[in-house]
C-alpha cells in the first residue's frame, strides 16, 4: 500500500487545521488509543488461537463484533425501561453468570439485515464473530444469528481478547492469518486499535427498526472480496489509520 508521508501529513495539516474538527467519538477514541502500550510480537505468539480455515470462494476472512454491531441487546428491566423502534426480529435466550451461576434472561433485537448479510458473505469469507463478552452470554447470542451452525465459522470471546489498561483489544494476530486477507467490523475502533487499518467502524446498534448501516457495509465487503490486499479498498473508503495520524499531529502541534 502506497503511504502518505510524513512532509504530506505536514503539508496537509498546516493547510486544513482551522477546518479539522474531529467528532467527539473519533477524539475519545483516539485518546484511548494513544495511551495503549505496544504489544510485542512475542506476547501475540503465546495466544495463538489458530483455527483451520474452511474452504471459500476467496481467502478473504471477516471478523464482526456482536454486541451493538449484529445484536442489541437488553434484560427485561431494560427492554421495559427502554423505548424503542424495533422490528418483529426480537428473540429471547438465557445465559448462566459465570460468577453467581444465576439465570439471565436476555433480549436480543438482531440488527436489521445482520441475518441476510451473514448468508450472502458466507460462501466469500470466512466469518468470525469476535466479542468482548464471556463465552456463555456470547453462545447465547450467536446460537439465535446462527442456529444451525452454517454462518459463523468460528466464535472468539473476552477469554481471546488482550486486556491493556481496562481495555479489552482483540488483536487479529492471534488468528495466525495473512493481515492483508482480514478485515474487522466493530463499533469500537479501539478494539481493534492494534491492527486500524483492517478496520471498519461502524455507529453502535441501539434497537432501531430503521437501522439500515449493514446494507452500505454488506455492498463493500462483498465488492471487495476479491481484491489482492484488502486494506486497500478499505483505506480508501474509511482510512481510520489516516485520521489517527492526522489527529495524533494535530495534538502533537
Amino acid at each position: 500500500m502506497t503511504e502518505i508521508t510524513e512532509n504530506e501529513l505536514d503539508i496537509f495539516i498546516s493547510t486544513f487545521k482551522d477546518k479539522l474538527n474531529f467528532p467527539t467519538f473519533y477524539r475519545n477514541q483516539f485518546n484511548i488509543i494513544s495511551s495503549l502500550p505496544v504489544v510485542p510480537s512475542e506476547a501475540i505468539e503465546t495466544l495463538d488461537l489458530t483455527r483451520p480455515k474452511k474452504q471459500k470462494l476467496t481467502n478473504k476472512t471477516v471478523v464482526f463484533d456482536l454486541d451493538e454491531t449484529l445484536v442489541d441487546v437488553m434484560t427485561n428491566e431494560m427492554m421495559a425501561n427502554k423505548k424503542i423502534q424495533c422490528n418483529a426480529n426480537i428473540k429471547k435466550t438465557s445465559y448462566v453468570a459465570s460468577r453467581t451461576g444465576k439465570v439471565i434472561e436476555i433480549n436480543v433485537v438482531i440488527r436489521p439485515y445482520a441475518l441476510e448479510m451473514l448468508k450472502e458473505l458466507a460462501p466469500y469469507y470466512e466469518i468470525i464473530i469476535f466479542t468482548a463478552a464471556i463465552k456463555g452470554y456470547g453462545d447465547a447470542v450467536m446460537n439465535l444469528l446462527d442456529p444451525d451452525n452454517t454462518l459463523i465459522d468460528h466464535r472468539l470471546y473476552r477469554e481471546n481478547c488482550m486486556k491493556l489498561n481496562e481495555v479489552y483489544i482483540k488483536d487479529l494476530r492471534i488468528l495466525n492469518r495473512d493481515l492483508s486477507e482480514v478485515v474487522i467490523v466493530d463499533n469500537n475502533i479501539v478494539s481493534f486499535s492494534h491492527q486500524i487499518e483492517n478496520g471498519i467502524v461502524i455507529p453502535a446498534f441501539s434497537g432501531t427498526k430503521l437501522d439500515s448501516e449493514l446494507v452500505g457495509l454488506w455492498l463493500f465487503l462483498r465488492q471487495s472480496a476479491y481484491a489482492e490486499d484488502i486494506r486497500i479498498p478499505i483505506a480508501s473508503k474509511y482510512n481510520l489509520k489516516l485520521l489517527f495520524q492526522v489527529h495524533n499531529r494535530v495534538q502533537d502541534q
